[in-house]
């Protein structure tokens, strides 16, 4: 039996319209890009990429935040000031003695004296305060600067694998434990008339005693 002529699957209907097998029109094919529709096309994938690298900068950095520098500041002020508080503890011993041997430990001397010690005592612990919140001052804008070349490597290489393995590493290392130097006598110069005056004491409490009548070293020789 001959239904006539059909183009049912032909790919071309009657009128020339395109249909896909079924026989329905078929959606056109999509124009081609312009070349300025390409180029931003290109560019709003690689801002994409940016984005994505700058988000994991973001994520590895995280940690630097407020309380983190607080408690570097801290560790630094909790290295330093029981090293001050000991060295200040036995300065006063010190202090103690030296005026217990000029006779003066009760007098308005003394009290003068403490009172300059505890004035330096309180300098020091201000000064540990000071280089305590400029450590922590300086870890800032390390860390400051690592992000902002992160962001200028990303930014130029739009390469989000690349920015995260960089990030996670140069995070990494700004969290490496600092390295501190114990102090030194930090009140040596204040005490030392005290410990040389203790030292000379020390020295000549041993000493034999010498007869006011003796000369050149002769024992039997006495004046007439």
């Amino acid at each position: 039996m001959c239904f006539g002529n059909s183009n049912y699957g032909q790919g071309q209907a009657k009128n020339g319209a395109q249909v896909d097998q079924y026989g329905n029109p078929a959606s056109p094919a999509p124009a081609p890009q312009t070349i300025p529709q390409q180029i931003t096309s290109q560019e709003d994938a690689r801002q994409a990429s940016v984005r994505a690298g700058n988000s994991s900068i973001e994520s590895a950095f995280s940690k630097f935040n407020d309380p983190y520098f607080a408690d570097f500041e801290k560790s630094f002020k909790d290295y330093y000031n029981p090293q001050i508080d000991t060295q200040y503890n036995d300065a006063q011993g010190t202090l103690e003695a030296g005026l217990a041997r000029k006779g003066v430990d009760r007098s308005s001397i003394a009290a003068t004296q403490f009172g300059r010690l505890f004035g330096q005592y309180s300098d020091q612990r201000e000064q540990i305060g000071d280089q305590a919140a400029s450590a922590a001052g300086e870890l800032r804008g390390k860390v400051a600067n690592e992000k902002s070349s992160l962001y200028a490597l990303n930014s130029a290489s739009a390469n989000p694998a690349q920015a995260n393995t960089e990030a996670l590493a140069r995070s990494t290392a700004l969290v490496t434990p600092p390295a501190y130097t114990p102090l030194g006598s930090v009140f040596a110069n204040f005490l030392s008339p005290y410990t040389a005056y203790s030292q000379a004491y020390s020295n000549n409490a041993g000493a034999g005693y010498k007869s006011p009548y003796q000369k050149n070293n002769n024992s039997g020789a006495v004046v007439q």
